[in-house]
C-alpha cells in the first residue's frame, strides 16, 4: 500500500507540475519575453501599464509606451531554519503599441547576503554575480532556487497579463437628488 502511494506521488510530482524553463537570448543571458495581442485601445493599454508599473523605486516611463521597473526576489536557504541566501534583482520592461503589448524580464543579478555586526542580513554588494552563472551547473541549493525563481517569475507574468487586461469603466457621476417642494 505504501509503495503504491509512493509511486502515485512520484507520478503526480513529475506530470502534475508544468513549469517553464529559463530562456536565453542570443548573448546567453536569461530572458522572459512575450508579445500579447489585446482588444483594448492604445490609451487603455497605456493607462493599465502606468498603473501596473507605478509602485516602484526605479521607474521610467513616457507616453510613447515604454515602461521600466526594477524588482527583486529574496531567496532563502531551506535547512533547519529559514535564512536568506541572497536577493535576485531583475528588470521588467513593458512596451505598448496599437492593440498589443510585450513584456521583457531580464538583467538577473544575484546578490548574496550575510549578517552584519548588528545581526541583520544585508547584501554583499561587491560579490554580485549573474544568474546564468549560478544555474549553469546547479548544486542542490541552486536547484531549489531555480524552481523558486521560475515559480515567482511565472506569478509576475500572470500579474502582468491580468493587470493589462483590465477594462476601465467610465466613471459616471451619480445623479443628484433634487428635493422638490411640491410633494
Amino acid at each position: 500500500m505504501r509503495f503504491g502511494l509512493l509511486i502515485m506521488a512520484v507520478f503526480f510530482d513529475l506530470f502534475g507540475l508544468k513549469q517553464s524553463e529559463f530562456k536565453y537570448d542570443e548573448n546567453g543571458h536569461i530572458l522572459f519575453y512575450e508579445v500579447i495581442e489585446s482588444e483594448l485601445s492604445h490609451a487603455q493599454l497605456i493607462d493599465n501599464a502606468q498603473k501596473l508599473m507605478l509602485p516602484s523605486k526605479k521607474m521610467s516611463n513616457n507616453r510613447n509606451g515604454h515602461f521600466e521597473k526594477a524588482s527583486s526576489i529574496r531567496l532563502y536557504r531551506k535547512s533547519l531554519g529559514k535564512s536568506p541566501h541572497g536577493e535576485l534583482d531583475f528588470s521588467i520592461m513593458l512596451e505598448v503599441k496599437d492593440n498589443r503589448y510585450r513584456y521583457i524580464i531580464k538583467d538577473f543579478v544575484f546578490y548574496p547576503m550575510k549578517r552584519n555586526r548588528y545581526g541583520k542580513f544585508e547584501r554583499i554588494k561587491h560579490k554580485a554575480s549573474l544568474l546564468k552563472e549560478k544555474v549553469a551547473e546547479p548544486d542542490k541549493l541552486w536547484t531549489q532556487h531555480k524552481n523558486t525563481i521560475l515559480t515567482k517569475v511565472d506569478k509576475v507574468i500572470e500579474n502582468i497579463k491580468r493587470e493589462m487586461a483590465v477594462i476601465k469603466h467610465e466613471e459616471s457621476k451619480p445623479e443628484g437628488i433634487k428635493i422638490n417642494d411640491d410633494w
